[in-house]
């Protein structure tokens, strides 16, 4: 069940109530459509034949980025004029947003077939024209809302909750820097439950046109959905939802890039040893270091030969010489240059030559 409101400036608001849904329309997801009795055109006439040419260039550029296209057909100043536009969903793009498109230009035409002004909604997008001007004007002459069938059961949080929550989304919807006038926004309103809220103008709107509009949905959210699961509001210009369960896309934020981990800053005065090469000394320098291989200096014997505990002069921070006590394992027998290593139970600095 759908209902509206007729506003004009001066006359107390008009609230009807009457089955928005036509059981003939073949779109499951079509929600309600407008054509008042008057004007009026005739089948053969001029504005038909401008009113073909419109809904046929809105379908063919229902792919815009934006999901938003208007088009004026016939003169400007021409008492046959018609303007046009569709808005599809923030979150529906391509051939989603071309299909119903396309689907709205056929229905429109069976539910309004003389009327020269209409408007049609959908799930997915709205359609309307109009001989009368309608781009980048703050519309919400018409109303259409519904709600759902299913209670809140603390309905005085839970609309707390939404109240925050649609007010945000619109200040977003409203300020939107992509062009698109499209905001929704999650948050929880018990520990286990998710309130989904969504906001949308036409991008030809200003602004503040849009903030007006999206505010003036949302303050009708308490008469008629209050306590409700779920709820829309539909103005030609803007409409704002909310439900207890995901209606749209929902963009998760992209994780932020995991930190550069530097290599730790090196020592400005120690020596490091990084390479094999950095451990090879010279044969003459190895037997000093020995006291030519003394008996008094060998600590033990290996596989690989007899374990001396040398004695290396190196020179500290301070410029001091300091005794190194360094463990090495060879065979002075073999080649002259042979590496060496460093026993850290023995040594803890190394200030090789």
């Amino acid at each position: 069940m759908a209902r509206y409101y007729r506003i004009k400036a001066s006359i107390p608001i008009l609230m009807l109530c009457f089955l928005a849904l036509d059981t003939k329309i073949s779109s499951s997801e079509q929600l309600s459509y407008y054509c008042p009795d008057t004007p009026t055109y005739t089948p053969n006439s001029t504005y038909k034949a401008n009113l073909n040419i419109l809904l046929s260039v809105l379908s063919s550029n229902a792919t815009a980025i934006n999901g938003f296209y208007n088009f004026t057909a016939g003169g400007r100043h021409s008492s046959d004029v018609i303007y046009g536009l569709f808005l599809c969903r923030g979150d529906v793009l391509g051939k989603v947003c071309q299909n119903c498109v396309e689907t709205a230009g056929k229905e429109i035409g069976l539910l309004c077939p003389k009327e020269k002004e209409a408007i049609i909604w959908y799930d997915n997008c709205l359609l309307r024209y109009s001989n009368q001007y309608i781009f980048s004007v703050t519309d919400h002459s018409i109303v259409f809302y519904f709600n759902s069938t299913q209670n809140i059961a603390n309905p005085k949080q839970f609309m707390q909750v939404l109240g925050d929550t649609m007010n945000d989304v619109a200040t977003h919807a409203a300020n939107n820097e992509s062009g698109k006038k499209f905001a929704t926004k999650e948050a929880n309103f018990t520990a286990l439950e998710v309130l989904y809220s969504l906001a949308q103008c036409t991008p030809d709107l200003s602004n503040a046109g849009c903030n007006t509009c999206l505010r003036d949905a949302i303050s009708i959210l308490p008469s008629c959905c209050g306590g409700k699961r779920g709820g829309r509001v539909l103005f030609p210009s803007c409409n704002v939802r909310y439900e207890t369960f995901p209606f749209y896309k929902i963009t998760r934020a992209a994780p932020p890039p995991s930190p550069v981990l530097l290599p730790p800053a090196s020592s400005p005065v120690r020596n490091e040893i990084t390479t094999v090469e950095s451990l090879q000394y010279d044969f003459i320098t190895i037997q000093s270091a020995t006291n030519n291989f003394s008996v008094e200096n060998q600590i033990g014997k290996g596989g690989f030969g007899v374990v001396y505990k040398p004695a290396f002069f190196a020179r500290s921070r301070e410029g001091s010489k300091k005794l190194k006590g360094l463990e090495l394992e060879l065979d002075p027998s073999t080649s002259k240059s042979m590496p060496w290593s460093v026993n850290e139970a023995s040594s803890t600095e190394v200030y090789p030559r």
